[in-house]
């Protein structure tokens, strides 16, 4: 319960964040699955960022005023060049903990996510 507050609390100060931005430029969303899909298996984390990619892409949908631009999916030890290319990433969204968050914080941190 008391993490569910958390998050909403935090998913409103970031919300907050970038409805006080002023530059017109879409937001650029990175999602991060916990584990990477596998062939013939169900993955709960890949279902889940998959879903929230699909309803963030859909039609019409803003943040704080500012169109939704880019939304990429992620996966531990799965950092294509967009990852580091892509800049800023306005929002990342960690689904579940993963032994590399670490360095994917890092990583996402010099796409100049914290300036």
């Amino acid at each position: 319960m008391r993490l569910g507050r958390f998050a909403r609390w935090l998913l409103g100060l970031a919300l907050l964040f970038l409805s006080s931005s002023e530059e017109p430029r879409p937001i650029n969303i990175a999602l991060h699955a916990q584990v990477a899909p596998s062939p013939g298996n169900v993955v709960g984390s890949v279902m889940t960022t998959s879903g929230l990619r699909a309803a963030l892409l859909s039609s019409g949908r803003t943040i704080g005023g500012r169109p939704i631009g880019t939304v990429e999916i992620f996966y531990p030890f799965a950092y294509p060049a967009a990852f580091l290319e892509k800049a800023p990433w306005d929002l990342v969204i960690i689904e579940g903990w993963f032994q590399s968050i670490n360095s994917f914080i890092h990583e996402a941190s010099k796409t100049r996510l914290f300036d």
